[in-house]
């Protein structure tokens, strides 16, 4: 049998555990490197950027990121290879108060009245199927976070999410850093093809 954990990330989060003493005690870590920023929040941000950005108004950018939480299991001493890190396969939703910068970090006035299952969540699979290039729905990149976004102005609605482009950079990052692997959250909302969990498949096989 495998005992694992799902193990917090941000700095604020991680402070509350013992990352050495758990790792010695369970076969891996999985780090929930998603929901960063959400509709809890007075600005939108992305659900799960790699990176930090220079651009964030967000207090915390600087440790509320992928890379800033494994480096912290690193640094607190946990092996690379017990740290798997989260992938979302959903993406978070935000109505804009701003019709501005294409949503992105502008204030919001609560998640989005619509969603997949539940306001303000969006699967993937709905994401690519209903709203890429649809109607109003554009497409961002951050150069910096490494992730995509999507916004429309005619419904102020901003979605963080990631796609194929933004998976491989977390994949590639994976091997670099010689981690344990990815987790997805959760399988369900992909494709009915299963794209995204075929490439993690493939990546680190």
């Amino acid at each position: 049998h495998l005992l694992t954990i799902a193990a917090p990330s941000g700095d604020d989060k991680i402070a509350h555990v013992q990352p050495v003493e758990l790792a010695e005690q369970v076969d891996w870590l999985n780090i929930m490197t998603y929901d960063f920023y959400g509709g809890w929040d007075a600005t939108t941000g992305f659900n799960s950027p790699l990176y930090p950005t220079s651009d964030s108004p967000h207090a915390n950018n600087a440790t509320y990121n992928v890379d800033a939480a494994v480096q912290a299991y690193l640094e607190a001493g946990v092996p690379g290879d017990k740290i798997v890190i989260g992938i979302p396969l959903y993406g978070r939703a935000c109505d804009v108060a701003v019709e501005t910068d294409d949503g992105l970090y502008q204030p919001a006035s609560g998640a989005s009245s619509i969603g997949t299952w539940e306001p303000g969540v969006f699967d993937y699979a709905d994401i690519i199927a209903n709203y890429l290039d649809k109607d109003d729905w554009t497409r961002g990149w951050h150069d910096e976070a490494m992730v995509p976004w999507l916004y429309s102005p005619s419904q102020r609605v901003f979605i963080s999410y990631d796609d194929e482009e933004s998976v491989g950079y977390k994949l590639d990052y994976i091997v670099e850093e010689r981690l344990g692997g990815a987790m997805l959250w959760e399988l369900d909302a992909d494709t009915v093809g299963h794209d995204l969990v075929w490439m993690v498949s493939d990546h680190l096989r």
